[in-house]
Formats: C-alpha cells, sequence, structure tokens
C-alpha cells in the first residue's frame, strides 16, 4: 500500500480504536505514536471521555498538545498547561429536562461537568445491568461523583454541564430513548458502542472540535488523517482527506472510510500508521502473550457456573476475558446437580473436555442418550437439538466457534422433565447400557 505524504495531523479515537480494554493501549501502538511524532506529524487524542480519564493515554502515547475530550466539548490547545482552544456547555433547561427523563426510565446515566462525572445515589446500582463490561464498571465506580440527590446539587451549586451519558443492555430499546432526546429543543445524541450514548448540546460534536483544530493550525482536509470506530466519529470523518476505520467499527463508519485497518484487539492504529505513514509494516512479531491466572479462574467459579475465557462478549463478566471476534471458550463448573433447558445452536459447534465429574446428554433428533466421564472429549454441531444434566461436581472446558449467540430454546416436555428430575433418571425409551460411555 502506498505511503500517503502531506499529513500533517492525526485525529486518534480512544475506546474502541486505540484501547483494547478500558485503560490498555498496547506497546506496538505506543511505539507507532511516538514515531509519527518523530516524523513531525501531530497526533491528538480525540475521545468522548473527559480529560482526566483519557489523561494515562495522553502520558504513555506523549501525545501532549492539542487535545479534544468530551466528543468536542472541551477542546484543548495545549493540554499540559490546560489551556483550552473553547469548551461548550449544555442549556439548563435542557439538562432539566433531560435529568428528569431518564431518572422516570431507570437508567445508568452520568452528568458531566468540566472534568468530573456525577451520578445519583440511586441510580449507581443501575450500573451493573446495564451493558458494561467488568472492567468499564469497574473504571466508572472509580471516576464518578456520588451525590444524592443530582437536581438539587446542580441547582445549589449553579453549574453547567457539557453532556450527559446513559447506558442499557437492551439495545432494542436505545433508540426509542434517543428519539425523545433528540426532539428536545438544542439536544443531539450519539452512540459511543452499542450500549452507550452520549447527550450533548446541538452542533457540538467531534467534526466542529476537528474543523477547530486544523483552522488553528492551519491545515487543509489533505494534511489531515482522523482514525475512528463509532458513530460519534462520522462527523470528524468530513474533516479530513484520509480517514481510517477500525475493523471493529460501525457500518456507517466504514461506508465513509478510505481504509480498513485490524481491529482495536490487533493494533489497528498501529497498522495504520505504520501503513500509511511511517512506511513499513512494523514489527515482523506484533503478537503479545496473554493471561489468566488459575487463582482468578477459581475465585471466579465461586460465584457461577459458567466463565467465559475467551470471546467477543457484550454482558459484564465475573471473570476478565480476553478479547477474541472468532472463538468463545471457557469453563462451566457444577458444584452441585444441574440440568440445562433444551435447545440448539443454528451456527455455532461446541468442543468440550470433561475435566472432572460426569455429564448426560440425549440427542434429542435421534433420541439418543450420551454418558460423559472425565477425560471424554466430544462435539455439539449446530442444528442438534439437545437436553444436558450434569453430576455434582462436573466441570468442563468449551469451544464455542464461531463465537455468536445464535442458541434457540425448545419447549419441555413430560419425558424431559422427568429426565432432569434427577441424575439418576432413565431416558424413556433408550438401552442406556448401549449407549453410556466405558
Amino acid at each position: 500500500m502506498k505511503r500517503k505524504e502531506g499529513i500533517k495531523a492525526v485525529f486518534i479515537d480512544l475506546d474502541g480504536t486505540l484501547l483494547q480494554r478500558v485503560d490498555t493501549i498496547s506497546p506496538r501502538n505506543i511505539q507507532a505514536i511516538k514515531r509519527i511524532k518523530e516524523k513531525g506529524i501531530l497526533p491528538i487524542i480525540t475521545t468522548g471521555r473527559p480529560a482526566y480519564e483519557a489523561d494515562f493515554a495522553v502520558r504513555a502515547t506523549e501525545a501532549d498538545s492539542y487535545m479534544i475530550a468530551m466528543n468536542g466539548l472541551a477542546v484543548y490547545e495545549d493540554y499540559r498547561s490546560h489551556k483550552l482552544l473553547y469548551e461548550a456547555y449544555m442549556q439548563n433547561k435542557a439538562s432539566e429536562q433531560i435529568i428528569s427523563y431518564l431518572l422516570e426510565q431507570r437508567v445508568f446515566f452520568e452528568v458531566y461537568i468540566g472534568d468530573r462525572a456525577y451520578c445519583q445515589s440511586d441510580v449507581k446500582p443501575l450500573i451493573y445491568n446495564c451493558g458494561m463490561t467488568e472492567d468499564k464498571i469497574r473504571f466508572f465506580l472509580n471516576t464518578m461523583q456520588e451525590v444524592d440527590d443530582l437536581p438539587a446539587y446542580l441547582k445549589e451549586k449553579n453549574v453547567h454541564i457539557n453532556k450527559l451519558f446513559f447506558s442499557k443492555a437492551d439495545v432494542e430499546n436505545i433508540m426509542p430513548l434517543r428519539r425523545v432526546l433528540d426532539s428536545m429543543k438544542g439536544v443531539q445524541t450519539l452512540a459511543s458502542s452499542e450500549n452507550y450514548v452520549e447527550i450533548l448540546p446541538e452542533g457540538a460534536d467531534k467534526k466542529r472540535a476537528v474543523h477547530a483544530v486544523c483552522r488553528a493550525l492551519g491545515l487543509s482536509p489533505e494534511e489531515v488523517m482522523v482514525i475512528g470506530d463509532s458513530e460519534n466519529d462520522i462527523g470528524m470523518f468530513d474533516e479530513a482527506a484520509t480517514c481510517v476505520a477500525m475493523g471493529n467499527a460501525f457500518p456507517q463508519l466504514k461506508a465513509k472510510a478510505n481504509y480498513i485497518a485490524p481491529t482495536n484487539y490487533e493494533d489497528g492504529v498501529a497498522w495504520a500508521l505504520e501503513t500509511l505513514l511511517i512506511g513499513d509494516n512494523g514489527p515482523k512479531f506484533a503478537g503479545h502473550i496473554e493471561t489468566i491466572a488459575a487463582s482468578e479462574i477459581e475465585a471466579a467459579m465461586e460465584h457461577s457456573t459458567r466463565q467465559y475465557l475467551t470471546g467477543n462478549l457484550k454482558l459484564p463478566q465475573q471473570l476478565k476475558f480476553l478479547r477474541d471476534t472468532e472463538v468463545e471458550c471457557g469453563i462451566s463448573g457444577y458444584p452441585y446437580y444441574k440440568w440445562e433447558k433444551p435447545h440448539y445452536h443454528t451456527m455455532t459447534n461446541e468442543y468440550c473436555y470433561i475435566l472432572c465429574g460426569e455429564t448426560r446428554y440425549v440427542d434429542l433428533s435421534q433420541n439418543v442418550e450420551y454418558h460423559f466421564r472425565a477425560g471424554d472429549f466430544y462435539v455439539l454441531r449446530n442444528n442438534t437439538p439437545y437436553l444436558q444434566k450434569c453430576q455434582a461436581g462436573c466441570r468442563l472446558f468449551f469451544v464455542k466457534v464461531p463465537g455468536v449467540n445464535d442458541k434457540v430454546s425448545i419447549p419441555m416436555t413430560a419425558s424431559m422433565e422427568h429426565w432432569c428430575a434427577a441424575w439418576e433418571a432413565d431416558w424413556d425409551g433408550v438401552n442406556h447400557s448401549q449407549n453410556d460411555r466405558t
């Protein structure tokens, strides 16, 4: 791929772009940003986060001159001295209306004022069921300011709100909320991920912020590169001639991009900088070893019968997991006798290895029972309807390929209920002595 000439500044998003986890930047990404700085190209962090939540990224990459925070509501001319180019606020009437509406809807939300995020005490517990990953929950809890009565607090302090943010687990109900919010005067919403929505003053976004920085620096679109992944990055793609969407980006953003990089978990930012600006393909070996300690797995298994080790998981997990868009794997452990509801998968093949104990399955399409013990390995092919029960003490390792949610439930019958009633219960009409594994 031909190297781009004449680029003088690169605007780089954080979450879903530069970051692999909530606070993790890979060594390759850091090195690539430092290398473009050596070539005289200015890296500019451009994020939906408040500045203090992005500070670690600024320090790690040394991208510490211009900076865009809160989706363009705070634009720094010199982040090191906290010199602002400009700052935008929500109209007081609009912010009061939004807060009242979100409190009625019982969704998790925060209010951002300057460098601080505020959350009402009775809203705070909703964070555990709002679609956030475990590391995101931990990050939010560590950075929020908690107040008993948010409207009263804001009125008492007489402060101006920059933006609001809400998160909701059931994504199908997000658009109705957004339509109500977008109908309010002086308000606009942008999605920063599948579950997250930013509520901003109308006209204030990354597009306006990038335009302001470029004007201050005297840069034309041909001298600018932008890299992002989400709906809140779409505007800034209008301000650059070279636009890079991450492999994990929203489809709308990919449609506007000149280049599609690998995902954020595959060092997509480094790939873009190395390929388009530095003029090489980066280090020969760009991978790294990731681990989860046995002690962490065991501690998590005390609270759940299933723990994922890898996958592209949406819901919060007890255990940290390694990101993978192609495969899911994990451990199922049953300290007590348990049966699983009958179901099948339309796409997924599930490979299982019994670590200890015993489990039984019924292939409902063939009316055959299988009995597996420690050391046995088997595969549940897609479109195989089955019923499963596990003896107390059973633990198995599973791998699902592809890692998608394609589970389809099957109604219970009287014979299924009889079989699930106890570990010893027989499956009607099956010669168990011939089908048991030995």
